[in-house]
C-alpha cells in the first residue's frame, strides 16, 4: 500500500482512495491524528469524497470532486510520520498454500501493473502459487466489466478448483514466468 499511495496520490482515483483511508483511519487509529495531517483543502475533500460510493453516480461525482483538489490528500511529510508504516501494516500479506489467480488490466491507472508484477514476483519468491495474467487495453473497472476476457478465465479457474485440480488460464503465467 505505501507504493500505491505514492504512485497514485496525485490522480483523481488516488485522491478518492486516500479520502476513504483518511476518513476511516481517523476513526480506527485516533492516536495517529489523521485529521490533523490534512490541509484545509484536503480536509474538505475528504469530508466530501469519503461519502461517495466508488461505483455508478458516486464514482462520477467523486472523480469530478477529486479533479478540483489540486494537491494530494496526504502530503509526503504526512506519509513520512507513521502513515507509511500503517499503510505497510494494512497491506495484504503474501499468500501461501493456496492456488491464486491474479489478474490485472494492462492500462490500469489505479493499481499500476508494475506494482502488481512486483507483488507477484515477491509473493512467488516467498513460496506463493500464483497464476498471473494481464489483459491488454483494460483499465481498473473494465477488467471486471461485461465482455471482459477475464470473466471466462475466472469461471474456468474456479471450475477447475471445484473439480479438485488447479488449471490456470492459458493467458496466465505461473509466478510471473
Amino acid at each position: 500500500m505505501p507504493h500505491l499511495a505514492e504512485s497514485i496520490a496525485d490522480t483523481s482515483a488516488g485522491k478518492i482512495v486516500s479520502s476513504y483511508i483518511a476518513a476511516s483511519w481517523n476513526e480506527l487509529y485516533p492516536q495517529m491524528d489523521i485529521a490533523d495531517r490534512l490541509t484545509p483543502r484536503s480536509e474538505l475533500a475528504v469530508n466530501q469524497l469519503s461519502k461517495n460510493c466508488f461505483t455508478g453516480a458516486g464514482a462520477v461525482a467523486g472523480i469530478a470532486q477529486a479533479s478540483q483538489l489540486f494537491e494530494p490528500v496526504f502530503s509526503p511529510e504526512a506519509l513520512d510520520h507513521g502513515l507509511s508504516e500503517l499503510l505497510e501494516q494494512n497491506s495484504a500479506p503474501i499468500p501461501k498454500g493456496l492456488p491464486i489467480f491474479l489478474s490485472q488490466g494492462a492500462t490500469d491507472s489505479l493499481v499500476v501493473p508494475s506494482m502488481q508484477r512486483n507483488f507477484v514476483q515477491a509473493s512467488c519468491q516467498h513460496g506463493a502459487q500464483i497464476g498471473y495474467a494481464e489483459y491488454p487495453g483494460l483499465d481498473h473497472m473494465p477488467l471486471v466489466g461485461e465482455g471482459s476476457a477475464l470473466n471466462q478465465d475466472l469461471v474456468r479457474f474456479t471450475q477447475s478448483l471445484l473439480e479438485g485440480v488447479t488449471a490456470y488460464p492459458k493467458t496466465a503465467s505461473l509466478c510471473g514466468k
